[in-house]
């Protein structure tokens, strides 16, 4: 027996969960701007659809505030941004903040990381990952060569 939903028909309850869940991953989509609320997340949010073509994609139903862009051609991701407590950070502030992971250079990060603006990776390989702060602690042309350089280090296949 067929299910319906917004005019589609579902075979299953699971194809009809899959199917809000989609929805649901779809709506943050379209309101991210209500969970990465920093200029500089709006910024190279753009930025990396302007220059990539790449949209943000929330993967996952239990963490709203999680997104990543990833390649179209190996579907490696080359960023990741999020809001969370700052605490998280290890920052002596309570308050939400929007962070950016991005592949690095191992020795880029160990000369970065001041645990102010720059952080070893919250979440991700400490080693390849970096977590930069989204705030006017760091300019934009810095992150644009932070998300093409994670782009680079992510494009080849395997």
């Amino acid at each position: 027996m067929k299910k319906t939903c917004q005019n589609l028909n579902y075979d299953t309850k699971f194809e009809q969960k899959r199917a809000f869940e989609k929805e649901i991953l779809l709506n943050r989509v379209k309101n991210y701007k209500n969970i990465f609320e920093s200029v500089r997340a709006r910024q190279i949010t753009w930025h990396i659809k302007e220059h990539y073509g790449d949209e943000l994609e929330f993967l996952w139903l239990d963490s709203p505030n999680s997104a990543i862009f990833r390649h179209k051609e190996n579907k490696k991701w080359y960023a990741l941004v999020m809001a969370l407590n700052a605490r998280k950070l290890g920052l002596e502030i309570d308050e939400i903040i929007n962070i950016m992971n991005v592949k690095a250079k191992p020795k880029i990060i160990d000369d970065l990381v001041d645990n102010v603006s720059f952080f070893r990776a919250y979440h991700m390989n400490k080693k390849h990952w970096l977590s930069i702060k989204l705030d006017e602690s760091v300019n934009l042309k810095t992150l644009k060569k932070f998300i093409d350089e994670s782009y680079e280090m992510t494009s080849k296949r395997g």
